[in-house]
């Protein structure tokens, strides 16, 4: 089974755009979304986010992806936590696809109390998203 891994943590708001965000944190990010820039009715995305991605290629493990973005997390975790008292909020999103290959794959995973210390600092959401394409449906 092969897994590709995507591991983001975002600052996401219904109010301020991410330009505002990035004022407000005092970074730019490695990514934007703009509520309703794909349809407007219902909106998608359905938020404003500002991301900071790991920076690690998709076929790398996800303790690689982990240790990439908290060290780039890190910098700023004051700062997220200051400003995410409610509206805006903080997410760290871990998305992992699997599908079929001859190789073995990490299927478990962890948050070390370095990630649970970020976590609850910044009042962060933990969002796993995993698509299985292994199996025909």
């Amino acid at each position: 089974m092969r897994v590709q891994t995507r591991v983001y943590f975002a600052v996401v708001s219904d109010e301020l755009s991410p330009d505002e965000l990035a004022v407000r944190l005092g970074t730019q990010p490695s990514s934007v979304m703009k509520k309703a820039s794909k349809r407007l009715d219902p909106p998608v995305p359905t938020v404003n986010a500002w991301k900071l991605d790991s920076g690690v290629d998709r076929g790398a493990p996800l303790w690689q992806h982990l240790e990439a973005l908290r060290d780039i997390v890190t910098p700023v975790i004051g700062r997220i936590a200051e400003l995410c008292q409610g509206e805006p909020r903080a997410i760290l999103r871990i998305v992992r696809e699997f599908s079929p290959a001859d190789e073995q794959a990490d299927l478990g995973f962890w948050l070390d109390g370095l990630w649970l210390a970020i976590l609850g600092q910044t009042s962060a959401h933990l969002d796993v998203d995993e698509y299985d394409y292994v199996t025909a449906h």
